[in-house]
């Protein structure tokens, strides 16, 4: 087989994550993007080959697809349960190291995407939805996120860590609301684990280097949060409503310059203006620049931004749920 639709990519953190006792053929794509050769067999004890083609600078390797299947099929059956072990005990007071964990997440995260490019929203996706932001709820619970980021950061892909410290942010926010109970922290850890399951590393750097111009977004990039958002809602039984307008607003801006719909601040639900002030501030204090002991300034000085830019409609009691809780809970941040 030389087809590449004979072959399905597959992380290879993924296959270290999940794939211990199992052991499938491995391919790797040649540099010329036509041909794929066979690194591994069946039977053949695969760790030092994926630790050998990882060293090399690969990030993915390829799976027949009847074995990326079984792969998929597997990690479902066994995702809960290794979540599960990573996390402290209920009533615990141990310190424990959550970055395996959150790596476990990670990876589960982005074999959860290569099941959505495949196939769209199908009961794969359901489920590990389901299990990636339980566990990202209940991560969120046992950590400082944003004082440990330099502490778990190599353990997880970049989406991922958007997601988990968006998603943290959002809970810390809406405790401030008498409505910010566990189902409306769910709903928005849901929307930080969906947002931009469609998207690649690429489509990231595009965002980025577009500087919020949206005529410099790739057509994937500016519809993502409609065509996301219309697809989960074919599955409304197992999406929220609330998160499903949270995706389908979060590039949404509260001067209307936003994408895709150019809505502005009284067109944007209170929950999603939560989302989105707080993916703003994680953005804005892990960007590239990012020094770990100037943390404290910068975390100021991002509240500070963060109120003189979204201080309109139901952006309002956000920005100034956050300032009332950086003054009153600074470690927490």
């Amino acid at each position: 087989m030389s087809d590449q639709s004979s072959y399905r990519p597959i992380k290879i953190k993924v296959l270290q994550t999940f794939a211990q006792g199992l052991s499938y053929d491995l391919f790797v794509q040649l540099s010329s993007g036509e041909k794929f050769i066979k690194v591994s067999h069946k039977g053949d004890e695969q760790s030092a080959i994926l630790k050998k083609y990882e060293d090399r600078g690969l990030t993915e390797i390829f799976l027949i697809p009847e074995d990326w299947e079984v792969f998929v099929a597997t990690v479902r059956d066994r995702l809960k349960a290794k979540i599960e072990d990573g996390l402290p005990q209920a009533g615990s007071t141990q310190v424990q190291d959550i970055a395996p964990t959150i790596g476990t997440l990670s990876s589960a995260n982005d074999l959860m995407k290569s099941i959505f490019n495949t196939r769209g929203v199908d009961q794969d996706v359901i489920e590990y939805a389901k299990e990636i932001s339980s566990g990202t709820l209940k991560t969120i619970k046992h950590s400082n996120l944003l004082r440990t980021f330099t502490k778990f950061k190599a353990q997880c892909s970049a989406e991922y860590a958007l997601a988990i410290l968006t998603g943290y942010v959002a809970c810390l926010l809406v405790s401030k609301f008498s409505w910010g109970n566990e189902s409306i922290q769910e709903k928005l850890v849901m929307a930080a684990v969906l947002c931009d399951i469609d998207l690649a590393p690429s489509d990231f750097i595009n965002m980025k280097e577009s500087g919020c111009d949206r005529e410099k977004l790739s057509k994937k990039v500016f519809f993502h949060p409609s065509e996301n958002a219309r697809m989960l809602a074919l599955e409304s039984r197992f999406f929220a409503s609330e998160t499903i307008t949270i995706v389908e607003q979060h590039h949404e801006l509260p001067d209307g310059k936003g994408y895709p719909k150019n809505i502005s601040a009284q067109k944007i639900t209170q929950l999603t203006a939560v989302y989105i002030i707080a993916s703003y501030f994680v953005n804005k204090i892990f960007d590239d620049s990012y020094q770990e002991q100037s943390h404290q300034d910068r975390v100021s000085n991002v509240v500070s931004m963060t109120k003189n830019k979204f201080y309109q409609g139901p952006f309002r009691k956000v920005s100034d749920a956050l300032s009332e809780l950086y003054l009153e809970e600074p470690e927490r941040f």
